[in-house]
């Protein structure tokens, strides 16, 4: 640990010009006039760099010496927060000992295909240390949209149960209340050939241990359609098929003759052993002139972040005996900050993502889970980016 800030600063300085701009800098501290300014790197010296100490020992980082390299990546974490991240190791050794890593997590959760701005993505000023905390799950649920009998290009209308809607042919939504574990889900669709089909299906959300399903075949020249049921539950399942016309049938696979070609809503709900429920409804065309609309869906359950998850920072780092410490599993010190100082575009890395240059101040605790060392410093890295 550096005795004070000026014993830190002149680590810095390399001539007295330098000395002297860093000894006014810290003469306007002491005056009250704020927190002091990361230095401007001197002529010369490499680009990335990390000076501190960690516990007691000094450290002293400088990529492009002793086979240090600048790694960057960008990721987005299970919760869809993405992370843009960066850290110092050996040169072609990505499992090599004696790394530091920055990571910068974002100050929102973004869905597939919006956009957002590297200004406030990667906003300089003062971050909090990220801890771990979830509050249940949201659910993540994949359409996927089914048309047969037409080949127009089609408008979709989803309506997903929950006060949403989207025009997309295959959409993904989000249902971030965690309480509901079902939700009625309709969709619509049109085409100016004269297309017009909807169906609705209750989406569950929750997973339950059993799922009514089923397929169809239909038989040439006649309106007879043979169906099939692919029901996953507890044995015995009860079978409760509805036609669409007011008939029905109680069997695990049954043929039905309709009285007339056309689109036929066709609904199958089971009782498992276990006293499980699920019900399926879709739309069976007995005439291939006529388009009918289906759809399928996938659920994902996905831990809710807190606020407190956002627009925070962590800090890792392996050791000469390739054991990790980290801040996000030790609560932090009321002195702990991390100072983004400045942000600006550097050139991509070797897999041609877009990268920023960084530049902070940080004072944090790390922990291998059986030990807490301070680690300070400052540090000018590189992080990932999405793409521009």
């Amino acid at each position: 640990m550096f005795n004070s800030e000026l014993d830190f600063l002149m680590t810095l300085a390399d001539n007295r010009s330098c000395l002297i701009g860093i000894l006014a800098a810290l003469a306007m501290s002491l005056l009250g006039c704020g927190e002091l300014e990361f230095p401007e790197p001197e002529p010369g010296l490499p680009v990335f760099r990390m000076q501190g100490t960690f516990g007691t020992e000094e450290v002293l980082v400088i990529a492009g010496e002793n086979r240090q390299y600048m790694d960057t990546w960008a990721t987005q974490d299970d919760m869809g927060i993405w992370e843009f991240g960066g850290k110092f190791r050996p040169n072609d050794c990505g499992s090599c000992n004696d790394q530091w890593e920055f990571t910068i997590r974002d100050f929102q959760r973004f869905d597939p295909g919006d956009d957002w701005e590297v200004q406030a993505s990667l906003e300089t000023g003062t971050r909090r240390y990220y801890r771990s905390q979830t509050l249940g799950n949201f659910f993540r649920v994949s359409f996927f949209g089914d048309t047969t009998g037409t080949l127009d290009t089609l408008d979709y209308d989803w309506d997903f149960g929950d006060g949403a809607i989207s025009t997309e042919a295959n959409p993904v939504h989000d249902y971030t209340d965690s309480s509901l574990l079902k939700a009625l889900v309709c969709m619509e669709v049109s085409g100016q050939d004269g297309c017009v089909s909807s169906i609705c299906n209750e989406v569950d959300l929750a997973k339950k241990p059993c799922k009514a399903d089923f397929v169809h075949l239909l038989s040439d020249n006649s309106s007879y359609v043979a169906f099939q049921s692919l029901s996953k539950g507890t044995w015995p399942i009860q079978y409760r098929w509805e036609f669409g016309d007011g008939f029905g049938a109680t069997l695990g696979n049954p043929g039905y003759t309709f009285a007339q070609n056309g689109i036929h809503t066709v609904c199958l709900s089971i009782t498992d052993g276990a006293g499980c429920e699920s019900r399926i409804c879709q739309n069976i065309s007995t005439d291939p002139a006529i388009c009918s609309q289906n759809f399928t869906y996938k659920v994902e359950s996905l831990p809710t972040p807190v606020d407190s998850q956002f627009q925070t920072i962590i800090l890792r780092h392996m050791d000469d005996s390739g054991e990790w410490w980290t801040s996000a599993a030790v609560d932090q010190s009321t002195d702990a900050y991390f100072k983004i100082l400045s942000v600006s575009p550097y050139q991509p890395n070797l897999d041609g993502l877009p990268t920023y240059q960084v530049s902070a101040r940080f004072k944090a605790m790390l922990t291998n889970e059986q030990e807490t060392r301070p680690f300070e410093g400052t540090a000018t890295f590189a992080v990932g980016w999405p793409g521009d």
